[in-house]
C-alpha cells in the first residue's frame, strides 16, 4: 500500500451512456467514476467515455530528500551518503502504454543517486520527467517506489530490464491496450483498471527486493482530467523521504 497519496482513480472523469432495463436511452451523465458507479443500478450494461484534460499535463520529480531517522531505518548510521534511485510509471485511460523511467538502457550511475539525510536534492528544470506533457483522458496516475541500493549490486541493468518487462507484460498494460481499440467502455473495465494497478505495484516491488535492495516510500497520485491543472511544484512527506513534484503544461 502507498505510503503517499494524492487522489483517487474514483475521482477520475468520465461520461456514462447505457439504456434502462426496459430498453429506454438515458441521457449522458457527466462525472467522476466515484459518483457514476452510484448511478448504474437500473442501467443495463453502462459504457463510459473518457473526459479529456483541456491542457497537455506534465509530470516530473523536481526534488527528493532523506528525512532524520532514515539511518535508523535501513541499519545505515555509519554511512555519510545513502545510494537512492527510484522507479516511476504512470499512465491515463488514452489507451497509450504506460510511461516507465528510468528507461531500461540508463547506467546505473545515472539513477542511483547519493544523498545525505535532511538534504534536500533538485533537479534542473521541471524535474526528472515522470510523465511527458499531453493532453489526458479520464486522469493522470503515477506511482513512485522509492529504495536504497546495495552496493553489492551487480547487474543494475538487469534489474531494470526486468522491471520494464514486468510493466510492459502486465495486466495493466494489456486493459490500457484493450481501450486503445474499444469503443463504449464497459464501467466494470475502471475496477479491472484500479485491481491492475494495485498487482503491477505489488509485483515491481518483489523485483526490486529480490534485488537485495531497501525499500523507502512509495507516492501514489491520481489527477482526474476534469481537475483544474496549475503549473506548480507539489511536496509530499512519507515515512522516510520528501519528494517534491512538479506539474507542467
Amino acid at each position: 500500500m502507498a505510503l503517499i497519496r494524492h487522489g483517487s482513480i474514483d475521482d477520475f472523469s468520465f461520461t456514462m451512456n447505457g439504456r434502462t432495463e426496459d430498453n429506454r436511452s438515458i441521457p449522458a451523465k457527466t462525472g467522476s467514476f466515484r459518483v457514476l458507479a452510484e448511478s448504474t443500478k437500473k442501467i443495463e450494461a453502462p459504457e463510459l467515455t473518457f473526459e479529456e484534460s483541456a491542457e497537455r499535463r506534465g509530470l516530473g520529480l523536481k526534488a527528493i530528500k532523506l528525512l532524520t531517522g532514515f539511518e535508523g531505518f535501513l541499519n545505515n548510521i555509519f554511512e555519510s551518503k545513502n545510494d537512492v534511485y527510484f522507479i516511476a510509471w504512470a499512465w491515463d485511460m488514452s489507451g497509450k502504454p504506460v510511461h516507465f523511467y528510468p528507461s531500461v538502457n540508463a547506467a546505473k550511475e545515472d539513477v542511483v543517486i547519493p544523498l545525505k539525510v535532511g538534504k534536500l536534492r533538485h533537479f534542473i528544470g521541471e524535474g526528472i520527467n515522470l510523465f511527458p506533457a499531453r493532453k489526458v483522458k479520464a486522469g493522470l496516475s503515477v506511482r513512485i517506489q522509492i529504495w536504497e541500493s546495495d552496493q553489492k549490486t551487480r547487474d543494475f541493468g538487469k534489474t531494470l530490464r526486468t522491471v520494464s518487462e514486468t510493466i510492459q507484460q502486465s495486466e495493466l498494460n494489456a486493459l490500457l491496450q484493450l481501450i486503445s481499440v474499444a469503443g463504449g467502455i464497459p464501467l466494470a473495465t475502471v475496477g479491472l483498471v484500479k485491481d491492475a494497478a494495485i498487482e503491477l505495484g505489488k509485483l515491481v516491488g518483489k523485483v526490486l527486493e529480490s534485488n537485495s535492495d531497501d525499500y523507502v516510500d512509495f507516492y501514489e497520485g491520481h489527477y482526474p482530467a476534469s481537475s483544474t491543472w496549475e503549473t506548480k511544484d507539489d511536496q509530499y512527506e512519507g515515512n522516510a523521504s520528501e519528494i517534491i513534484l512538479s506539474r507542467f503544461s
